[in-house]
């Protein structure tokens, strides 16, 4: 027994000999002491030091860290650099601008910070007033750049500068017009929403809105965008209210526009916008108020063109026609007939500015003849029906013999002169055949691109989708049969 105690004394005097012989490495795998801001989710060098936050939420807090071994302590300092901010758009291509230093105020400009301590906050306030008073389309930043009072103690090369972005919220306008919620007495409401760029958490705001009608507008936008727009006439847009209101931690909020029609056929006596529009209204919606309260105006329309019908000047085209054909032919009147045809179709010039286009006018008098027939014997004026007949019948037939004229043939390449007739109907059975005929042809030497003007182009698919392939040849049977495939797409 005696043995045995001596070897576990012997074992207790020999471990702490062997303790005292290992040395303290637990430091040899910590980095060297920094400070840096803190990159929360991991986005800062994606980010490029980039942070937004709103400017409503009036106050944004900022943890500063000291990473490391914890050995030596320091004092940070915290301010905007104007000069970290150019080196900064310089290195990167970008166009940031600094933020007036009035704007804002830091809560604290020095964090120091212990031996053993690794976190502590500063932030920033801000004037609402200055803020919100500067160009919001602007990209402000307050470039906050960490500096440190100890060698020992570095701040981070990669996370010691920090653009702080105030987020303005900006109100934009969305409308859907796919379809009217409501239709009522010939005005249409449709739904849409203000909505801001991000959320005011401290307060509702008040978005208000009216239609502007300035016709400098629609010109302005034209031109930077390369379209060419009318201004709707006023009274014809309008909202259901004078303004929306979004509320506190909301981003959006309902609001209506109604739109009249009616607006739009005020004083077009002179349009043929004041019988279609009016037609193809009541067609779509089964809705006959516009037609009612605008059959007048169209009369006046229809017989304005009836007038030109009987109408001389002396800058006409010399026609060749007799009897009831010369009556009913509409030799006057300037008009653009069919405009925008390429010009390797038809090169414009300037008489065409100037003297009428008997075959385009009296075309599209038998058009409108034929609407107002029906829209008359639809509202039970008799009488008007037989004279929007009469001149429809008379501008038809004159129309058939103007075509057999050398300046108005329809052996020609002009799509629009031979998609024109085939879709109004003008033609008899024998013109039609060749005009059906003749239109493949001009495709054809076309290489089947389109070369319909302003008027015709509307027409041409349909009048292509309904030919009967007997009345082509070669490939143009195909070409035709693909195209009435599609018809539906």
């Amino acid at each position: 027994m005696k043995i045995n105690i001596w070897k576990l004394l012997l074992a207790a005097l020999v471990v702490p000999a062997a303790m005292g012989a290992c040395t303290d490495e637990r430091n040899n795998f910590m980095v060297d002491d920094s400070v840096s801001f803190v990159d929360s989710d991991g986005t800062w060098a994606e980010n490029k030091g980039y942070v937004s936050t709103p400017v409503y939420n009036e106050k944004y807090e900022f943890p500063v860290v000291k990473n490391g071994k914890g050995l030596s302590g320091t004092t940070v300092r915290i301010e905007a650099s104007e000069s970290a901010l150019d080196a900064f758009n310089e290195a990167n291509g970008t166009n940031y601008e600094l933020l007036p230093s009035n704007c804002y105020q830091f809560t604290a400009t020095e964090l120091r910070f212990s031996e053993k301590e690794v976190r502590k906050f500063a932030g920033l306030t801000w004037k609402m007033s200055d803020v919100t008073a500067l160009d919001a389309y602007t990209d402000y930043v307050i470039p906050i750049q960490l500096t440190s009072s100890s060698n020992d103690v570095p701040v981070s090369e990669d996370r010691g500068l920090m653009l702080l972005h105030l987020e303005i919220a900006k109100v934009s306008m969305e409308l859907s017009t796919d379809e009217a919620t409501t239709v009522k007495n010939g005005t249409f409401i449709y739904n849409g929403n203000v909505k801001l760029s991000t959320t005011v958490p401290t307060m509702d705001v008040e978005v208000k809105y009216a239609v502007d009608t300035d016709a400098s507008l629609v010109d302005a936008y034209n031109k930077a965008n390369g379209t060419s727009y009318l201004a709707a006439p006023a009274g014809f847009a309008s909202t259901v209210a004078a303004s929306s209101v979004i509320a506190a931690g909301e981003s959006s909020a309902a609001f209506g526009c109604q739109l009249n029609p009616d607006k739009l056929l005020e004083n077009v006596d002179k349009l043929d916008a004041g019988v279609l529009i009016p037609y193809r209204f009541g067609k779509l919606y089964g809705d006959d108020s516009l037609i009612r309260r605008h059959y007048d105006g169209m009369v006046r329309y229809a017989r304005f063109m009836i007038k030109h019908c009987t109408q001389f000047t002396p800058l006409r085209h010399h026609l060749p026609l007799k009897g009831e054909a010369k009556k009913y032919i509409v030799n006057y009147g300037q008009s653009y007939g069919e405009w925008a045809e390429s010009v390797d179709v038809f090169p414009d010039d300037w008489k065409n500015i100037v003297l009428p286009h008997p075959e385009e006018s009296t075309a599209y008098t038998v058009f409108i003849m034929e609407h107002m027939m029906e829209i008359a014997g639809y509202l039970g004026k008799q009488q008007d029906k037989a004279l929007f007949e009469k001149y429809r019948d008379g501008c038809t037939k004159a129309y058939r013999e103007l075509v057999t004229l050398p300046g108005y043939t329809l052996d020609t390449n002009r799509q629009a002169k031979l998609v024109r007739p085939l879709y109004l109907r003008l033609l008899d059975e024998k013109q039609e055949a060749f005009a059906k005929h003749r239109l493949v042809q001009a495709m054809e030497n076309y290489r089947w691109r389109l070369g319909t003007g302003f008027l015709s182009t509307p027409f041409i698919l349909d009048v292509l989708a309904d030919m009967d392939e007997n009345h082509v040849s070669g490939g143009g049977i195909h070409r035709c049969q693909g195209v009435r495939q599609q018809k539906g797409l």
